[in-house]
């Protein structure tokens, strides 16, 4: 399990870091404040949970686990009122992954929730580069960790393989 605490997985702080972040947007010339952003083509982006303006402000669209290619079929159902909010992949080397959540309860139900759930992989409690602590774990074919943070939790996986 050292390899997940050492950076044997690269990127995953960073990763965490990034999809903890709330991205604030900014309004541009002529756009009044709070407009919704606008993609390439033009077209407001839409779909992302109401829940998830807080935790998740840079969620545009609405998210779909099923993009992510490297959960396992096993992978446990979130937390009881769990909100999918964002999905991502493509950092640095395209293969990690991450999985963003907004839910009410604190680090510990989180922790303790995926704990168990993740009885069948290798799992440890690790501090977490944001503060508190984290899950870091490995196994079919996997390194991931489960980070708790402020109304939410964020998953990030990447392939060992």
């Amino acid at each position: 399990m050292s390899r997940l605490r050492n950076g044997g997985i690269p990127l995953l702080g960073a990763v965490l870091l990034i999809a903890l972040a709330g991205c604030a947007a900014t309004d541009g010339p002529g756009e009044p404040a709070g407009a919704v952003a606008a993609s390439p083509a033009g077209e407001a982006l839409a779909g992302a949970p109401e829940e998830c303006a807080t935790a998740f402000p840079q969620a545009f669209t609405a998210p779909d686990l099923a993009e992510v290619a490297a959960l396992p079929a096993d992978w446990p159902e979130p937390p009881d009122g769990a909100t999918l909010c964002l999905t991502a992949s493509g950092f640095g080397d395209a293969a990690t992954e991450s999985i963003s959540y907004v839910v009410e309860g604190d680090e510990a139900m989180i922790l303790e929730h995926y704990e168990q759930a993740l009885a069948a992989y290798a799992v440890e409690r690790t501090p977490s580069p944001t503060g508190g602590e984290m899950l870091a774990g490995e196994g079919r074919g996997i390194g991931f960790q489960v980070q708790p943070g402020e109304g939410g939790f964020v998953i990030v996986i990447q392939p060992t393989g």
